[in-house]
């Protein structure tokens, strides 16, 4: 029976739709195994999937406070001009103590035995890569948005300047020969994945093929939610949610910026954020700090949303009907917010742009946005198991062949 390895790093929204995949093959009656990050062993548990841990709750945790620092207060707006997925790599396996991390993922996902096929995330495989050179295991990488799979040459690029040489003595260690040419080695997957839909896809900058669309990742939860338009507004209390998703890697005005809007513009509000030291200390009245939010339940409920732009947080107001105003600084961010402000779907802010007045001025302009059609077609993670069931199938001589050029 083939197994399939799992390997997911990141926060909630890179983790996630991991997660969500596992739960799909488990429920297809398939032997799964997610290599993640500490906190999430119980998310994964609740799947019936094996669980093992990349690192502690305790490394995690300084990941997380370390991440914040990569972006700093710069304007990070074009596509060129930002590194992020390389930097938050080379973060982590620092904090993990030197490349050690690697190998022992390496280690774990070769040990598994017997046929295997891997899957991971675009540009932070590289773990799965590597096991999958040494055992001819079919890998499956997946992008988690348009700028991830527009960017993945120059985080080759950083990456082969930054860490080339420790990483090529890692693989001489695993008996694997030099890698020359890493863009290319880091697209050798048998299969890539973008968890976005065509139409998303279409309101900005192609992605580089060759990709797989299936649509935004959304989950049991968002059985039966279809559309991406408005709900109506009967019920809907008066007030607006802000958050910048369970990491630490924001503009350091982000939270300060939405709740002096939230004050400007007269509007209640809630902040959810596990990280309390990044919300303002005195909050104005009306406006409430929360840890954590069922936003499938909560979303359709309120008068709009702020947030980052992350790809969750935006594809859930979406299919919840919520009106959003995206504060997007750093990564696929700003791509993201351009692509819905296209759309006529968000407004979306630089940073340049975060005053109290103007922030103020879009929240109380928040409003149902435009019905273009269906949010995704059919179910994304059924699509995707689908893709990766059928790598299984696929000889260990025929992906072993992708790589003898290197």
């Amino acid at each position: 029976m083939t197994r399939f390895l799992l390997l997911a790093h990141g926060t909630r929204g890179d983790v996630d739709p991991f997660v969500a995949l596992a739960r799909v093959l488990v429920r297809r009656h398939r032997d799964v195994t997610v290599l993640t990050h500490a906190p999430y062993e119980e998310a994964v548990a609740a799947t019936g999937a094996d669980f093992r841990a990349v690192d502690d709750a305790a490394g995690y945790a300084r990941h997380l406070r370390r991440a914040r620092d990569l972006l700093g207060g710069r304007h990070h707006t074009r596509v060129a001009d930002y590194y992020g997925d390389a930097d938050l790599f080379l973060d982590r396996v620092s904090v993990a103590g030197g490349f050690g991390q690697i190998r022992r993922e390496v280690e774990a996902l070769t040990g598994a035995g017997g046929d295997t096929v891997v899957v991971g995330r675009l540009t932070s495989c590289l773990s799965g890569l590597m096991a999958a050179e040494l055992t001819g295991s079919p890998v499956c990488q997946i992008s988690l948005s348009p700028f991830q799979s527009m960017t993945a040459p120059m985080t080759a690029l950083h990456l082969a300047r930054s860490a080339g040489t420790q990483l090529n003595a890692l693989r001489a260690g695993l008996g694997l020969p030099p890698v020359t040419g890493w863009a290319r080695w880091l697209r050798r997957a048998d299969l890539t994945v973008g968890l976005w839909p065509r139409w998303f896809d279409a309101a900005g900058p192609a992605s580089p093929g060759p990709l797989v669309l299936t649509g935004f990742p959304l989950g049991d939860r968002a059985a039966g939610e279809t559309r991406r338009g408005p709900v109506p507004d009967a019920g809907r209390e008066d007030v607006v949610v802000v958050t910048g998703g369970t990491g630490r890697m924001l503009h350091p005005g982000f939270y300060g910026s939405a709740v002096a809007g939230l004050a400007a513009a007269g509007r209640r509000g809630i902040v959810v954020t596990p990280h309390a030291d990044l919300v303002p200390r005195v909050l104005p009245p009306g406006v409430v700090h929360r840890t954590s939010m069922p936003f499938a339940e909560v979303l359709p409920r309120v008068a709009g949303v702020v947030h980052h732009g992350g790809m969750g947080t935006l594809a859930r107001a979406l299919a919840s009907g919520t009106p959003q105003l995206l504060l997007a600084h750093g990564a696929d961010r700003p791509d993201n917010g351009a692509r819905l402000e296209r759309l006529g779907l968000a407004r979306s802010l630089d940073a340049s742009d975060w005053s109290a007045e103007t922030v103020g001025r879009e929240i109380a302009r928040l409003g149902p946005a435009g019905d273009p059609g269906p949010l995704n077609g059919p179910d994304p993670m059924d699509m995707l198991a689908d893709r990766v069931v059928a790598l299984a199938g696929r000889a260990r001589a025929e992906s072993a062949e992708r790589w003898a050029v290197r």
